[in-house]
């Protein structure tokens, strides 16, 4: 993984878990992201909605412009410099 390019924000969402112990919830976010570089020295991020929900992602890029992306349930996008 490299330094996003982007700042990238999504809502904290609940998930409940069951164990050999019990069960229980952590929180995390709805949308995860990373970013790389590939071998061509181009670099890459991905931002996934694992959630079986719509889910929205805020991405703001250092010139300060800010675009609000909805992900489909489980989809997958690339984001670009």
């Amino acid at each position: 993984m490299i330094r996003p390019f982007v700042a990238c924000e999504s809502r904290p969402a609940k998930v409940g878990y069951r164990l050999w112990g019990g069960e229980g919830s952590v929180e995390t976010k709805e949308v995860f992201t990373s970013f790389w570089e590939n071998a061509q020295g181009e670099r890459i991020g991905f931002a996934s909605n694992w959630r079986q929900e719509p889910s929205d992602l805020k991405v703001m890029r250092p010139d300060g412009r800010v675009k609000t992306l909805r992900l489909a349930p489980l989809e997958t996008i690339e984001l670009r410099p």
